[in-house]
């Protein structure tokens, strides 16, 4: 019995040692993670009316001996087509990488559900999602974004308001006279 109480006792420091030796190493390697980012925007993010345009740009700030490149960059449509912007985007740090794209006009169409291209031809509510990849030295990093079609609304003015106003003023009058020749 004594002989499985050491056993355990020597497992358990080994494992604690472990624990520390991770511990231990992650300031490093967080270091590196904070000096690495990707900055990925659908600027504007609505597409401001149908068969309009949005600008899609992605920024990739490499540290000094750090590397990038762009594998892959998609827009599924709502309607099930599937664009690709085809762009070489690749470097070594330290440096800034930019990309910016029109879509759908520097789009190309990979799967064409709709037999209609790359388009934003939907209706006000549809959303189409950008996703790409790219590869680094710290690993693959993947892109997600949403591009909406907002609804469209018809702003409210005076001359709205005076016609409500008017109709429901026209009915009470309607009402009165029809009410007197009654009596």
């Amino acid at each position: 019995m004594m002989y499985m109480d050491r056993k355990s006792s020597v497992i358990g420091v080994i494992a604690v040692l472990g624990v520390a030796a991770i511990l231990l190493d992650m300031p490093v390697q967080q270091a590196h993670a904070q000096a690495y980012s990707v900055q990925y925007t659908v600027n504007p993010a609505p597409i401001p009316a149908p068969g309009g345009t949005t600008t899609i740009t992605i920024q990739v700030i490499l540290p000094p001996g750090a590397s990038s490149q762009l594998m892959y960059l998609n827009v599924y449509e709502p309607d099930g087509d599937t664009c690709t912007i085809l762009e070489p985007l690749s470097g070594t740090g330290p440096t800034t990488l930019t990309l910016t794209k029109i879509y759908p006009t520097d789009a190309h169409i990979t799967w064409n559900a709709a037999n209609d291209g790359c388009d934003t031809n939907e209706a006000p509510g549809s959303t189409w999602v950008v996703y790409g990849a790219l590869v680094t030295n710290f690993g693959t990093v993947f892109l997600w974004d949403d591009i909406v079609l907002p609804f469209m609304v018809v702003p409210e003015s005076v001359l709205g308001a005076v016609a409500v106003t008017g109709a429901g003023l026209a009915t009470f009058a309607g009402y009165k006279v029809l009410r007197s020749k009654r009596d």
